[in-house]
């Protein structure tokens, strides 16, 4: 649920004057907030706060580059998003089955906690495998995703999709030999006029069952 706080701080946020700057992030700051604590019931506290849990970055208000991708469900689908919608960008592959779907129940649990408030966000994920382009190949993903009505996973051309993927320092390597495919994580807040507000890095945590 830590992706439906910083949603609802995009909403929240007021004052900030943007400040024109490159897309390649060369000067960020991270946001101040208050430690969170887990749901009523729980004996520990985190002893962090929100914006150092997340790796929370302010990206001060940089446009997001603009592209027309293929969503799931063959249809064109344009980043940074719907006009007048706030945009949880991540980035993840149909096979994935490490962080991938740690990342995607997360986007699930947001969207439950934002409760009305998700109708004015549209969570996107950009597919992460050169290899597996076709809109065809998205079906992994679909499933972990199943339900979530304002959720879109996107795909394209190998051209378009690698100029995405180094706008937003998406970095990949695939395994020739065995066609593995290995991706950073990275999650990007775009507020509704198309400007990319915070950057966030998520992580997961594996024991020997994978």
């Amino acid at each position: 649920g830590l992706g439906g706080l910083a949603v609802e701080h995009l909403f929240s946020s007021t004052g900030i004057n943007p400040v024109p700057a490159a897309h390649r992030h060369a000067t960020t700051t991270t946001v101040t907030q208050p430690a969170v604590s887990p749901p009523a019931g729980g004996s520990e506290q985190l002893g962090a706060s929100l914006p150092a849990f997340m790796d929370l970055t302010d990206l001060r208000a940089t446009p997001a580059p603009e592209y027309t991708l293929t969503d799931q469900a063959g249809r064109p689908y344009p980043l940074p998003g719907q006009p007048g919608k706030t945009v949880v960008l991540t980035f993840f592959n149909g096979s994935c089955n490490d962080i991938c779907p740690v990342v995607a129940a997360e986007i699930r649990q947001a969207d439950t906690d934002l409760g009305a408030e998700a109708a004015k966000v549209d969570c996107v994920t950009v597919n992460t495998d050169p290899s597996a382009l076709a809109v065809s190949s998205l079906s992994g993903a679909e499933a972990e995703l199943d339900g979530v009505a304002n959720w879109h996973i996107v795909t394209g051309p190998l051209a378009t999709m690698n100029a995405i993927w180094k706008s937003y320092g998406i970095t990949i390597s695939v395994v020739r030999r065995t066609g593995v495919e290995a991706h950073n994580n990275v999650i990007y807040f775009i507020d509704p006029q198309g400007k990319e507000r915070y950057r966030s890095t998520p992580f997961a945590n594996e024991n020997w069952t994978g």
